[in-house]
């Protein structure tokens, strides 16, 4: 992993481009962090490794230095001494990405996190992912986690996306496609993608997956409100039976009941 990492400071974009895509691939969870820190160009080259500046300093002569770290435990590296080490700026070489680079290496943290062990982080990154960029491989990863995810609501919303994207990206026949299995998995993410399309050869199918995806919309604001009714039901509930059990003992209505219980 210490060549790809090193590439990133290479001056060809190509392979820096090409680093990128292969540290996404190799599902590494670490590296979530390390692609963050590359991004912000806190990363640099000293002693032919990769390392993490921590902070930087300066001394009376405006000198600066930077506190280097591990990039994966973000720990201070420390001298045979066992003294955290510091060193002047121009003992380093600074990665410093372009505006491209740092692009591809927030496409990168996306494919990442869609291996992420944890399941509602994958599942939080495989709904964004359908809102996003088709970038290079997310269709393979998407179509991997809608066939094999452990997850039934990993691989649900996997599906969705990859018809989101094919919605968005794909050509007339692919998006009907799109729009017809979107409106059967009643996918409200899909509803302002869908109403944009326009045509009187799509009319009829646009409008049969909007009908189902309002449906599912009605369900949901129904279901909304009953649990509102419910849970404001039982607040009164509770403060009618405080004033039943203290006229019932006592004789007399409590007439700060209902201010105590607001």
């Amino acid at each position: 992993m210490e060549p790809l990492l090193k590439n990133l400071a290479s001056g060809n974009p190509a392979e820096r481009a090409a680093a990128l895509h292969a540290l996404a691939e190799t599902g590494d969870q670490r590296l979530v962090q390390v692609l963050s820190d590359y991004r912000i160009g806190s990363l640099h080259i000293w002693s032919n490794r990769v390392v993490l500046a921590i902070e930087t300093s300066t001394d009376a002569d405006l000198n600066k230095f930077i506190h280097l770290g591990d990039i994966f435990t973000r720990e201070p590296l420390l001298d045979d001494a066992g003294i955290a080490l510091v060193v002047p700026n121009s003992e380093t070489e600074n990665i410093d990405p372009s505006r491209k680079d740092r692009r591809a290496a927030l496409n990168a943290i996306m494919l990442l996190e869609l291996h992420s062990p944890d399941t509602e982080q994958r599942l939080e990154a495989v709904r964004k992912s359908g809102l996003g960029t088709n970038i290079e491989g997310l269709q393979e990863t998407l179509e991997t986690l809608s066939a094999s995810d452990k997850k039934k609501a990993v691989r649900k919303s996997a599906a969705e996306s990859i018809a989101l994207l094919a919605l968005r990206f794909g050509n007339e026949d692919e998006q009907r496609l799109a729009i017809a299995q979107l409106g059967e998995m009643r996918s409200i993410r899909a509803r302002s993608f869908i109403e944009d399309f326009e045509g009187d050869d799509k009319e009829a199918l646009v409008a049969a997956a909007l009908k189902r995806i309002t449906g599912r919309e009605r369900m949901i604001l129904a279901f909304n409100i009953v649990n509102s009714g419910i849970s404001s039901g039982s607040v009164l509930v509770l403060m009618a039976l405080g004033l039943a059990v203290t006229f019932g003992m006592m004789g007399v209505i409590n007439m700060a009941h209902g201010e105590m219980m607001m």
